[in-house]
């Protein structure tokens, strides 16, 4: 008799957790769609501060720049329009900035070194 109480409240236990998995799929999904809705989209955004922030915001056909504060929101501008850059575009990748800083590093020092050794050379004259 014990046996079959454990084994049932084991089900119940079983069943309630995958109830719960699905539920937080369900709802999970359901939130990545309400996001976008509406006809307003965040095109852009930069920290000003701890709670401040630009936000460039496109609603329906028009482009603002909104800056957002802690109990604030007010509108800065309306744009024209607005062109996007990419943070790494058309700027070189860590590796060639790397190789790049380290061959200019060594081509100075390489030139320093040949300044040394003619100077020196010139003392024992």
């Amino acid at each position: 008799m014990a046996f079959l109480k454990i084994l049932f409240y084991l089900i119940v236990l079983i069943a309630v957790l995958v109830l719960a998995y699905y539920t937080t799929r369900m709802l999970g999904r359901g939130m990545g769609r309400t996001r976008g809705t509406g006809g307003m989209e965040i095109l852009d955004q930069m920290a000003l501060g701890r709670d401040s922030y630009l936000l460039v915001v496109k609603v329906q056909e028009r482009i603002f720049l909104i800056g957002v504060s802690p109990g604030r929101i007010s509108k800065v501008e309306e744009l024209e329009s607005y062109d996007k850059k990419g943070e790494t575009e058309g700027a070189p990748d860590f590796v060639s900035l790397l190789s790049s800083h380290m061959k200019e590093h060594f081509q100075e020092k390489g030139q320093r070194n040949r300044q040394d050794k003619k100077a020196g050379e010139k003392n024992h004259e």
